[in-house]
């Protein structure tokens, strides 16, 4: 189809025009590695081992590969590829600051999308895997006292937690030994319980980690984290309990009231039990409860919950329910008394449905950040690293004091010259981490000393991968040269076709009356039909038509097969008619046989009327998207004769089947 167009420029949507060029540029690029040349631009060589990539990537169906036909079309479609990138190189482009900003962000995001691939999705399995069993856990904390943090002397805390875990392995009760030795105040009276829970649920990992390794009942060794040494006990390995709902009869009663209120409340919570035992409604029960104005007590209902969301006891009297309707017996919390009602209980969604939320959960968790250090340290293997050790804790003594805190100032007399570690032939001096510790304090991140120096160096070792990755890993470079020249022409395209944001609808206008017969409705063919139950009838209903026989021929068939055929008239769209019949039937008195809703038709083609044109406010999108193309072809015939191509016709004839 041909336009003609004698107008300005204009722009898109800009997002939806980035991402056709950055998927355009996908399909189109390839690493070259053959001086075999396929043609030139202005006398700069484009090889065919990059042509032969970039087509074979866009190959889906290998009967076509290296056919004459699908060889040229993409041919012509990587040199206009060609000429626009160097169009957008002698403009100047290709330097733009901008432009060179947009590019460091996407090959970050490259190098982020492998540690995600070797990192993450190892994380997102082992949560896939662990979220199929729940752990019920109890521990003993021993802290590491302020004045032993970051000393040998944390072996004074190790062997304390190696005494307490012998005590236990000899006998002695863990509830009562975490009440005497624990320091976590918020588990310790309650003998070290920590409840149960599913991956991601607990504030650290190594715990997790841990505990998924335990059998049940069994004692750990000291596990070591930023709150000191941790004894474990796992109480329960299960299966997932899914999810659950619930309502709730509860009256109050924790140790700060006085004896005879917990008295009183644990006589009114039984005797609820025995109205319920006798056959009473639940409901009823409540309304009862409802009026004991001695009491604070409630009627809940419990939203869809699963494991980790409410203390242990609370969770297990709910989980124990089997079917919808059953009552609990009455159970004990720290808050007081509960009889629940089970309302609801279902699997745990899919993991393809969670693991958006899985992923985003990663993300916040420590584990995360464990596994990035761990990324570090593999490239820190790859390369030739090293730490300079008495430089970095020369600064953590005399210059970090502080450094979690907003407004931290750095001394005078520290060289930050000095190198904190290389990697290769690249050094990272202090003052490059005071640099990054300040534009994280703008961020209001404020951490500790050595959390700052694991990110930054963490952070440096990515860069240097990505980096390395661009001269070592052919692929990895190909993609960056994808998104590199992606964003380029998507630049140049924004900036020197795309010149506004919107077109004058007048313009628009005038393109659609130039080339109206581009937007006309389908034609339409007429038939006359005739229509009955009978397929031996229709059978002959076709051969008399054939022969040129009348309706009144037609209709004396009527006795004979002793069925009705209405004879009546019908149209469809051309293009409608031949997808369903798979043959032409524009010609006058064509004949065709249909079947639909118990009905034998016969349709005979009585003539076609052209289709009218399709109003402008009805396809002015398709008209403004022409127009961009018709604009776009004028352009490149531009680019062609400003930039000499000469194809090499004997490489270019040998990749023919």
């Amino acid at each position: 189809m041909q336009f003609s167009v004698s107008v300005k420029p204009i722009t898109m949507q800009r997002n939806q025009f980035k991402a056709i060029i950055l998927i355009s540029t996908f399909l189109l690029f390839a690493l070259s590695s053959n001086a075999q040349v396929l043609f030139t631009i202005d006398g700069e060589d484009v090889e065919v081992d990059e042509f032969k990539r970039m087509y074979e990537k866009s190959q889906v169906d290998d009967d076509d590969k290296y056919t004459k036909e699908s060889v040229k079309e993409y041919v012509d479609l990587y040199i206009r590829y060609k000429l626009k990138l160097k169009e957008a190189s002698d403009l100047g482009i290709d330097e733009d600051p901008e432009v060179l900003r947009e590019i460091a962000m996407y090959e970050d995001q490259l190098v982020r999308n492998e540690f995600d691939k070797n990192v993450m999705n190892d994380l997102v399995e082992e949560a896939k895997t662990r979220l199929q069993e729940e752990i019920c856990m109890r521990h003993i904390l021993i802290d590491i006292p302020g004045r032993y943090k970051g000393t040998a002397d944390t072996i004074y805390s190790y062997n304390q937690a190696v005494k307490v875990r012998d005590q236990l392995l000899n006998g002695n009760n863990f509830e009562e030994l975490a009440k005497k030795t624990s320091r976590d105040m918020e588990t310790k009276f309650i003998g070290g319980d920590l409840g149960c829970f599913t991956t991601l649920q607990l504030k650290n990992y190594q715990l997790e980690n841990a505990a998924y390794k335990l059998r049940k009942g069994q004692i750990s060794m000291p596990i070591r984290t930023s709150l000191g040494y941790h004894i474990i006990e796992v109480t329960d390995r299960r299966g997932s309990n899914g999810l659950v709902s619930a309502t709730q009869l509860f009256i109050r009663s924790n140790n700060t009231l006085p004896a005879e209120e917990q008295a009183q409340a644990r006589l009114v919570i039984n005797e609820a039990r025995t109205k319920l035992n006798a056959g009473e409604e639940f409901s009823d029960v409540a309304a009862w409860l409802r009026e004991q104005e001695d009491l604070e007590s409630s009627v809940d209902n419990i939203p869809e919950f699963m494991v980790g969301s409410y203390e242990a006891a609370f969770e297990n009297a709910i989980f124990d329910l089997r079917k919808v309707d059953d009552v609990s017996a009455p159970i004990k919390t720290s808050l007081g008394w509960h009889i629940f009602k089970l309302n609801s209980k279902r699997d745990l969604p899919t993991f393809e449905q969670m693991e958006s939320n899985i992923r985003d959960k990663i993300m916040e968790d420590d584990r995360y950040a464990k596994a990035r250090l761990k990324f570090g340290e593999e490239i820190k293997r790859a390369y030739d690293y090293e730490k300079v050790d008495s430089v970095v804790n020369k600064f953590a003594r005399n210059v970090a004091p502080g450094i979690s805190i907003e407004g931290w100032q750095t001394p005078s007399g520290f060289n930050y010259n000095q190198p904190f570690f290389k990697i290769g032939d690249r050094l990272y001096t202090a003052r490059q981490f005071v640099t990054y510790v300040k534009d994280e304090h703008s961020l209001e991140k404020f951490r500790d000393f050595e959390t700052f120096y694991n990110n930054f160096e963490t952070m440096k070792l990515m860069d240097y991968h990505k980096h390395n990755l661009v001269e070592t890993d052919p692929e990895m470079k190909a993609l960056m040269k994808e998104f590199r020249d992606g964003i380029i022409l998507f630049n140049m395209m924004e900036q020197e076709f795309w010149q506004s944001e919107t077109v004058d609808e007048s313009v628009l206008a005038s393109f659609y009356n130039n080339n109206k017969e581009s937007y006309r409705k389908p034609d339409v063919v007429r038939f006359k039909t005739y229509s009955t139950p009978s397929n031996k009838a229709a059978n002959k209903v076709s051969e008399l038509l054939n022969k040129g026989k009348s309706d009144n021929s037609i209709r004396k068939l009527e006795k004979k097969f002793k069925t009705g055929i209405a004879i009546g008239s019908t149209e469809m769209n051309i293009e409608d008619a031949v997808d369903q019949f798979g043959k032409k039937v524009d010609e006058p008195n064509s004949i065709t046989k249909s079947k639909g809703e118990g009905q034998h038709i016969v349709m005979v083609t009585q003539g076609v009327q052209q289709g009218d044109y399709k109003p402008f406010e009805s396809v002015k999108q398709k008209v403004q998207a022409d127009y961009q193309d018709a604009l776009e072809k004028e352009w490149m015939q531009e680019l062609k004769e400003k930039y000499a191509v000469e194809i090499n016709e004997s490489v270019y004839q040998s990749l023919h089947q």
